[in-house]
């Protein structure tokens, strides 16, 4: 992903002579992107669009400061107040064993509820982060969370074995978490952790039987170490996603496998923009994900966690937290570094979030003129309709499957002429590549 993709606002409407249709798939990375199909983006879909940036709630989580709170002298009051200074809705703060100035489990229920009430200032939301699914550990957060009046916890699956060992386990484990949660009316939020692709964190919810007290998390960079493509895992989750993480990564190659470094928000890899769109457009008639958590990551190494070929036999070690490093050598300016990074990603991401919401504006603002579509986009939309009709409306895409398709066989049955179908297959052939990366 070219990192000034989601930088370059409206700026390209004068004299290039596309249509908000075609500037509007550009931006979301062409036509063909992976994850959610780019509908038509007419006035209903603008003020859906509008809505949803509208009523979008920002959390700060608290890895974003974690150099700070290991290295420096932050503790969960400086947190607040840094998330409150930057105007961010709410916080994630993380449950662990390590005392007051990191964690909360050490802390009595008069301590936390107080702290979760803010006296005197403008109160921010609060969600809980536990990185296990542990029964102890899920008991402790939901201490936590009933003394702080909190609805929502993340956690995930860092347990060893066979990968379907692990899904099993995880399965199990999460039963517990849904009784507990349909008990104290919280929910719990299972995050696809760098190792269990989209696929897999499914299939754990299907077998817990996703109800109010069980959802997912969508980590934007995750899929990277476990070998997925941020967008496939974004599509397989979509009924089940509730909450997500925030950041960009650059994608490091390492042998069968690849691992990611955290970088500033719209310099790495990830597809930002279709993420943040598809992740909007969950839901019907109420937004799905009920908040975005900027995770600022940069500096951060996750080494790969899947391996293309490997067998089902394979058996993984517990899984270790990624880290973050930092040397005694200008200790003071790389903390204060973290500050300024975390700042600048959600201003980034709320530059992100403003440009599509010019799109809508646009849409809105000219309902009663129905975009012509140019040649190149004209042979995009037939080719996707051939598409919609081999394959049905999820999957239509498909059709790019099956565009050097040379006798015509998988036409068979449609409603399009045969011949004028197979021509169009032959240009689209002929153009594939230009058609990827959107009408030119």
């Amino acid at each position: 992903m070219n990192a000034q993709v989601f930088r370059t606002t409206n700026g390209d409407v004068a004299g290039d002579g596309m249509t908000l249709q075609s500037r509007f798939e550009r931006f979301l990375g062409g036509p063909a992107a992976g994850g959610l199909p780019i509908p038509r983006l007419d006035a209903a879909l603008g003020c859906k669009l509008l809505a949803r940036t509208e009523e979008l709630r920002w959390l700060l989580n608290r890895y974003s400061l974690e150099l700070n709170f290991l290295h420096g002298s932050w503790g969960i009051e400086a947190f607040f107040s840094f998330a409150r200074d930057g105007g961010f809705d709410g916080v994630q703060l993380h449950i662990t064993r390590s005392g007051p100035r990191v964690g909360l489990t050490a802390e009595s229920d008069q301590y936390l509820a107080e702290l979760a009430a803010q006296p005197g200032t403008r109160r921010l939301d609060i969600t809980l982060d536990v990185s296990t699914i542990d029964r102890g550990d899920l008991n402790d957060a939901s201490r936590v969370a009933r003394a702080m009046g909190v609805r929502t916890i993340r956690c995930y699956s860092s347990a060893g074995g066979t990968i379907k060992g692990i899904i099993g386990g995880a399965i199990e484990q999460l039963k517990y978490a849904a009784e507990l949660g349909s008990r104290l009316g919280i929910c719990f939020l299972l995050e696809q952790h760098e190792r269990l692709k989209g696929p897999e964190i499914l299939e754990i919810l299907d077998g817990v039987g996703a109800g109010p007290s069980i959802g997912a998390l969508f980590d934007f960079g995750n899929p990277i170490p476990a070998n997925r493509d941020p967008l496939a895992d974004l599509y397989e989750l979509r009924g089940v996603i509730r909450g997500a993480h925030s950041k960009d990564v650059i994608v490091v190659p390492e042998g069968r496998g690849q691992g990611c470094i955290g970088v500033s928000f719209g310099q790495g890899d990830l597809p930002l923009p279709k993420i943040y769109f598809d992740l909007l457009m969950l839901g019907e008639d109420e937004p799905q994900v009920e908040f975005i958590a900027v995770q600022s990551v940069v500096g951060y190494w996750a080494p790969p966690g899947r391996h293309r070929g490997e067998s089902s036999s394979h058996m993984f070690h517990l899984k270790s937290s990624s880290k973050t490093p930092i040397t005694e050598t200008g200790r003071e300016q790389r903390l204060a570094r973290e500050r300024q990074d975390a700042h600048q990603d959600f201003e980034a991401a709320k530059l992100l979030v403003n440009q599509l919401r010019s799109y809508a504006t646009e849409a809105v603002c000219v309902p009663d003129t129905p975009a012509k579509l140019g040649p190149e986009a004209s042979l995009i939309r037939a080719i996707e309709e051939i598409g919609r009709q081999l394959y049905g409306e999820p999957d239509r895409k498909r059709i790019w499957q099956a565009i050097e398709t040379s006798d015509g066989s998988d036409l068979d049955g449609i409603a399009l002429d045969p011949k004028e179908a197979r021509a169009l297959l032959t240009v689209a052939g002929e153009k594939r590549q230009e058609l990827r990366i959107g009408c030119v």
